[in-house]
């Protein structure tokens, strides 16, 4: 993943510095591991008039930094720490109701300073530094005071990752320590690199001789083993603006002023994907892809990405930060948590299917010839053909029916009646375990169909909050761990209905319910429907039931066919070239008692055949008026 350079962070420095300076610090939370958020009142106007929420990420794979609304931390981070981390109530202590001085970035370096002047415990005027340094794997935050005496000590107080010197000998991070800048980087020959901006023009048309003919990520490469300062990304993007080495400097000197940015990022505009914020992702790629600079001629005309894809402007550095980190990181959050569910669920699978090959393994008494041998013993009685008292452990009588020998097992210490009748207790007995085993059986492949459903859901969710709704019903097939507390309870109760079931409208204006979860399913053929409307599900397969409101009207064929669309697509069939949809009026729909939930039995149904048609399905998604995740709102703080 193309991470932001230096020249890049000065600008988007320029760009914060603008919103947050003279700002007082309100809150600071620690949503996850290396995820906080603080929030200024005041200062300039940048996206809410008066509040500016700072988004920080020092995860490896994309650290970053921008303003982000109340709903966009919520898109980033579904369900945030409960309690306050140490580092989260160090920056509360000293930081709280700060006043921002300013936001720099230092040079050359891929860091952020934020300035603070605060109070003590003293009441003293005290200065502090809010160092976020964005690189990579070593991203870290640092709390420095600068201190104001005759050295001008600046001391860490605190950081999110703390560096012994078995670590790094060149940099050691612990509170109490002395602040030291990141270390420089060498050049590819050893001797200590100068700073790219910094670089002669001698020095620059050297390396460009070097280079002549090569292609302008060879020439980029070489610049970057000569110089610091500069990505190789970013130095490729102005490589091939530039035909020689004096439009290079000059395209750097305007950069390094704050001119001559053109930040825009790849994008499909797809209905489908509505609840996603700017920044889109097309579907062939793994990875955000932007630039900063405009198109170079050669390649403005090609398109190496996926058909639909298109070059979106962004208004600002910020915005293409908060586009590309949004897209990455709830793309990447959403893989990471859909791996987690599809995993528990497989895991639980596994364990249902040991459960069954356990119950079919166990042995199994013969009812028949239990029966047969207490029946025998009493006939053998009454006919006296057996002595007074048992004196051996077995007896050999001739079965009357079919004249075969048939031995059974005698307990001498008692009589032949007791022997019978200890014949027919166990035949009830092992009648008994049949019956519960036939239940378990029943029990366990009804939770398999469970599980399938599930796995489905979870398979074809493509949000965080989709995920979440299945919280509750992984919980009640044992995938998942008990409430940690009521607030979280109540927080997942509440997303499980907000993205349980969304309601879409045809092209004829009907409402469309579609169940995104199992708890929405069973709501769709439950409180929500009504004996009128219309019940769709794809014909034996796993998949969302779609109910179709038709307020005691007529509906259309053409109606049905766009909800078996829906009822086909959000299936385990989606990849099937043909697909089968039950339809069937919801009065003639019933749940199945004690089972899971949106299980039902049907009948007077009648089957749609048809083909499926994403772009239909698109349009129909696109026209999404449930209020749920995908709808934004203002901040809430």
């Amino acid at each position: 993943m193309r991470q932001l350079d230096a020249l890049t962070l000065r600008q988007l420095a320029r760009e914060l510095s603008t919103a947050l300076t003279g700002a007082r610090v309100s809150k600071i939370q620690h949503l996850a591991r290396h995820e906080l958020t603080i929030t200024f009142w005041g200062g300039g106007l940048f996206q809410f008039p008066g509040r500016h929420r700072l988004y920080l990420n020092l995860g490896a794979e994309f650290p970053c930094a921008f303003l982000a609304s109340a709903q966009e931390c919520r898109w980033l981070v579904p369900e945030p720490l409960e309690k306050p981390t140490g580092l989260c109530m160090l920056l509360r202590k000293h930081l709280g109701a700060a006043r921002c001085l300013g936001v720099e970035a230092p040079a050359g370096e891929r860091c952020l300073d934020l300035t603070f002047d605060a109070c003590d415990d003293f009441g003293e005027r005290v200065a502090y530094r809010l160092s976020i340094e964005l690189m990579g794997k070593r991203s870290n935050l640092l709390l420095v005071e600068l201190l104001q005496n005759a050295t001008r000590t600046q001391r860490i107080l605190g950081a999110a990752r703390y560096v012994g010197a078995d670590r790094d000998q060149l940099r050691e991070i612990a509170p109490g320590l002395p602040y030291a800048p990141p270390p420089r980087a060498a050049s590819s020959e050893g001797f200590s690199a100068p700073w790219l901006l910094k670089a002669s023009t001698a020095q620059l048309a050297e390396v460009w001789a070097l280079s002549e003919g090569d292609s302008a990520q060879a020439r980029a490469r070489l610049i970057q083993e000569r110089f610091w300062g500069l990505g190789g990304p970013m130095l490729a993007e102005i490589v091939a603006q530039s035909p020689d080495v004096d439009a290079f400097a000059r395209c750097l000197r305007r950069l390094a002023e704050g001119e001559g940015f053109a930040p825009a990022c790849l994008a499909t505009v797809s209905p489908a994907a509505s609840e996603a914020p700017s920044g889109l992702l097309p579907e062939s790629l793994s990875e955000p892809v932007f630039r900063l600079l405009p198109a170079a001629p050669e390649s403005a005309q090609t398109d190496e990405f996926s058909a639909g894809a298109r070059w979106i402007p962004c208004e600002s550095v910020h915005a293409l930060t908060a586009a590309v980190a949004l897209t990455f990181w709830r793309g990447r959050r959403l893989a990471q948590a859909r791996r987690q569910t599809l995993e528990r669920l497989a895991r639980q699978q596994r364990r249902l299917q040991t459960r069954l090959q356990e119950l079919d393994a166990e042995p199994a008494d013969d009812l028949a010839l239990l029966r047969a041998q207490g029946d025998r013993l009493l006939t053998a009685l009454s006919m006296g053909e057996l002595p007074e008292r048992p004196t051996q452990d077995s007896v050999a009588l001739p079965d009357l029916a079919t004249g075969e020998m048939l031995e059974i097992p005698i307990d001498p210490a008692l009589s032949w009646r007791e022997n019978a009748e200890r014949r027919y207790r166990r035949l009830k007995k092992a009648r008994a375990r049949r019956q519960l085993a036939l239940e378990q059986a029943q029990t366990l492949q009804t939770q398999a169909l469970y599980l399938a459903e599930l796995t489905h859901l979870a398979s074809q969710a493509d949000s965080l909050a989709d995920l979440s709704a299945l919280a509750d019903d992984l919980r009640r097939v044992g995938a998942l761990g008990a409430e940690s507390s009521e607030a979280a309870s109540a927080r997942r109760r509440k997303q499980a209905l907000a993205a349980g079931v969304q309601e879409l409208l045809s092209d004829e204006g009907v409402t469309l319910l579609l169940g995104r979860s199992a708890a929405g399913n069973a709501a769709i053929v439950g409180k929500r429907a009504h004996p009128d409307d219309y019940w769709l599900h794809a014909r034996q397969t796993p998949g969302s039931h779609v109910l179709v409101k038709s307020a005691r009207q007529p509906l259309s064929e053409d109606t049905l066919a766009q909800a078996a669309q829906l009822a086909a697509h959000f299936s385990a069939a989606r990849g099937d070239g043909r697909i089968d949809v039950i339809v069937a009026p919801m009065r003639h729909v019933r749940k199945i008692p004690d089972s899971y939930p949106g299980h039902v039995t049907y009948r007077h149904e009648r089957t749609l055949s048809i083909r499926p048609d994403s772009a239909l399905v698109a349009r129909l998604i696109a026209r999404l008026t449930s209020p749920s995740y995908n709808q934004t709102s203002a901040p809430d703080d």
